[in-house]
């Protein structure tokens, strides 16, 4: 965010240099490009601004980074609004960059995915059509809104396999929990030791109490150091 707030200062961000030479590109309608000029530079500093704000309030509340990729989304309309030129990879590209943003800043994919899907085709019908040259036929129409469908389709197959991961991950932790729970339940202690070190790596609560009684019953000095070591680690 920092580049992004800073470099338009200085009138060198990559999205004000596309107003240099835009006349010479058939693909682009230079009339709305001019007319809308205005429009896309108070956009883009009022959204910068609020991106800002977002990200130092996101450091004292990380509940907030909730809203970044909606963040995202919205910056991205004006944003595409620029005369950019992409030559014939420009959906492409656009795809590509939502699935991107999609994957670093969703927090909530199962809703985000969706969103997403909506503001790309908003997007394309919207800022990149507006700026275009070309009439909106049928069989762009259909390419896009296939771009659109297909783009959602993958998001929602990643949001899939990472809310499985995450289920799974917190289904085996609490088995883990449960499993400690009923060891520490026990009469017995239980402790597992490194093969090479011999040192303790997991004990449970009836373990750890054998060990003090051991310490405190034992005159050797050597072994009551080394005791002392294991039941320490073993605390941890």
């Amino acid at each position: 965010m920092l580049p992004r707030a800073i470099y338009p200062i200085f009138g060198v961000a990559y999205w004000q240099k596309t107003y240099e030479d835009y006349e010479d590109n058939p693909k682009l309608d230079a009339d709305r490009v001019a007319s809308s000029k205005t429009f896309v530079y108070m956009s883009l500093y009022i959204l910068t601004v609020i991106g800002v704000i977002l990200d130092i309030a996101c450091l004292r509340r990380r509940s907030l980074s909730r809203w970044i990729l909606p963040y995202e989304l919205v910056y991205y309309v004006p944003y595409m609004m620029c005369p950019w030129d992409f030559g014939d990879f420009e959906t492409s590209i656009h795809f590509i960059y939502s699935c991107i943003n999609f994957i670093v800043l969703s927090s909530k994919m199962n809703m985000d995915a969706p969103l997403a899907g909506v503001f790309m085709l908003v997007t394309q019908f919207g800022s990149m059509q507006w700026i275009s040259s070309q009439h909106l036929t049928v069989t762009v129409a259909v390419g896009r809104v296939v771009n659109a469908l297909f783009g959602t389709a993958i998001m929602v197959l990643l949001a899939t396999i990472v809310t499985y991961v995450a289920v799974l991950r917190g289904n085996l932790a609490n088995l883990m929990s449960e499993n400690i729970k009923l060891l520490d339940k026990m009469n017995e202690g239980m402790m597992v030791l490194s093969p090479l070190q011999l040192k303790p790596v997991f004990a449970s609560k009836p373990a750890i109490k054998i060990l003090k009684q051991v310490q405190k019953i034992s005159f050797d000095t050597s072994k009551v150091s080394q005791l002392q070591e294991m039941v320490g680690m073993a605390e941890l």
